[in-house]
């Protein structure tokens, strides 16, 4: 079953049919994604069992930064200094003379 919900006000606690389509996902979906380790856990207000909203948009939030590749400059792992020497030992002037 898919829980409806008006997204231009969507409460700050969420059952579990809401949160769901929050997320654009299953029940049983939702169900394995609550075992994961860092997912929140539900908040219990009387008999029921609630999902802060905020708290799982930071779940992804983290979640979706850490898949992104490390921005890496690959010009940083290069010694400069290393190469330089290389190149003006190779031309026996101490200067450069040609590239490789």
């Amino acid at each position: 079953m898919t829980a409806k919900i008006e997204f231009w006000l969507a409460p700050r606690l969420l059952s579990k049919p809401i949160a769901a389509t929050y997320l654009g996902i299953s029940e049983r979906t939702f169900d394995r994604l609550k075992s994961a380790s860092n997912f929140p856990d539900p908040i219990r207000i009387g008999r029921r069992r609630l999902w802060d909203r905020v708290a799982i948009d930071q779940y992804f939030d983290e979640l979706i930064e850490s898949l992104k590749p490390p921005k890496v400059n690959p010009f940083d792992s290069i010694d400069w200094n290393a190469k330089r020497r290389e190149i003006e030992g190779s031309s026996g002037k101490g200067r450069v003379s040609k590239f490789r």
